[in-house]
C-alpha cells in the first residue's frame, strides 16, 4: 500500500486550471533572486509589515 503523500490525496481540491505538478530549473534560489534582480529590479520582492523591498533594495542589502 503507497504512503498518503504518493497518493497525493490534496489534487482532488485542485482547480481544473491548476497545474498538478511544476517544473523547476535546476538553479539555486540565489541563482534565482539575482537573476530576478536583474530582470524585474523595481517589481516588490518581499511586504513585510506594510512595507515593499524591491528586488534590486533586497540585493543591495544582501550583499552588504
Amino acid at each position: 500500500m503507497a504512503d498518503i503523500y504518493s497518493q497525493k490525496p490534496w489534487l482532488k481540491f485542485y482547480d481544473s486550471h491548476v497545474p498538478q505538478s511544476l517544473e523547476y530549473p535546476e538553479k539555486s534560489y540565489t541563482e534565482v533572486f539575482r537573476e530576478a534582480a536583474e530582470l524585474v529590479p523595481d517589481r516588490v520582492a518581499v511586504y513585510y509589515m506594510g512595507k515593499g523591498i524591491t528586488f534590486r533594495e533586497l540585493d543591495i542589502l544582501s550583499n552588504r
